[in-house]
């Protein structure tokens, strides 16, 4: 299930459909992107928080090679605020990206010792209204410095291509004070 409030309503959507205030909107349980679409086109200044638990492995891939694995079953969690007509919304605070769990597994084609590392979980992401990204993590004990390094570093590099990578252009109409690395 995966719930938006918003100033004046809740939008609902699970297996059963898609609810706006507890009516049903849609029967199609699928429906879930075409109703936050929707809402996203006249929502004023949105402050969204969104929670859904996948039923298999999701993979989201992006351009550069970076890519992020969510295990099934373990609840994800969305939560970021933006100010603005929907046609020009800036990020108005941090957009805040989570897994309960496992958390989930990074790889990057440049970076893929980070992947490699045994015991890795990334809980939490952030990308900030600058266009900084900080990932936040653990492993398994004895390898908890190595991987807050490593996790430091990987942060840096995705920074950079939020901020300078030609590919990320609509990100940073998003940011609210992009900066250059």
């Amino acid at each position: 299930m995966a719930v938006v409030h918003g100033e004046s309503c809740t939008l609902e959507a699970s297996g059963d459909g898609v609810r706006l205030d507890g009516r049903l909107l849609s029967a199609e349980p699928m429906a879930l992107a075409a109703a936050i679409e929707s809402l996203a086109a006249v929502a004023h200044d949105p402050d969204v928080r969104a929670r859904a638990m996948p039923r298999g492995e999701v993979v989201v891939r992006f351009v550069h090679g970076v890519s992020f694995t969510i295990p099934e079953r373990h609840t994800i969690t969305v939560h970021g605020a933006a100010e603005g007509p929907p046609d020009q919304l800036k990020l108005a605070r941090s957009l805040v990206f989570s897994v309960e769990g496992a958390g989930i597994r990074l790889e990057h084609r440049q970076m893929r010792w980070l992947a490699s590392l045994a015991g890795i979980r990334v809980t939490r992401a952030m990308l900030h209204p600058d266009g900084s990204i900080d990932l936040h993590g653990g492993a398994r004990p004895g390898l908890e410095r190595a991987v807050r390094g490593g996790l430091l570093q990987a942060s840096a590099g995705l920074s950079r291509l939020v901020r300078n990578s030609p590919d990320y252009h609509r990100v940073r109409a998003f940011l609210n004070h992009p900066r250059k690395n």
